[in-house]
């Protein structure tokens, strides 16, 4: 197709903008998590919800490496490919699919039956 270098730019850009995203909205589901489940709960529930969290987070991956596919064909079209090109799809491949899939993990669990044990905020005596 002509032109498809602008179309593979877009998508680039789509995937850059995927990894930022789960990283800052990662962080913010820790730390909701964290107030609303209890340690010892949150260790129950993981494993409870490991093969709904994969079997969600499967599309959402597929369409990611899709993106860096994308990626790779620009930096192939623009002669950036290189030792450095390699390294930077490596590490946005082993970087956003974790992020992805921990990300799907932490809804299924705040929206599970788990997260009803409410971690109190007040510890216990201090009233």
């Amino acid at each position: 197709m002509q032109n498809s270098y602008i179309i593979d730019t877009f998508l680039s850009g789509l995937a850059w903008m995927t990894v930022i995203y789960l990283y800052f909205d990662t962080r913010a589901r820790i730390a909701t998590l964290n107030n609303l489940i209890s340690v010892h709960a949150l260790k129950v529930a993981l494993p409870a919800m490991l093969k709904r969290s994969t079997f969600i987070a499967a599309p959402l991956m597929t369409f990611y490496l899709f993106l860096l596919w994308r990626f790779y064909g620009l930096m192939v079209y623009s002669t950036s490919w290189g030792a450095g090109g390699a390294g930077l799809l490596a590490g946005m491949a082993m970087t956003a699919i974790p992020l992805m899939w921990l990300n799907v993990m932490l809804v299924c669990v705040k929206n599970s039956r788990y997260a009803t044990h409410i971690k109190p905020d007040v510890p216990a005596g201090s009233q």
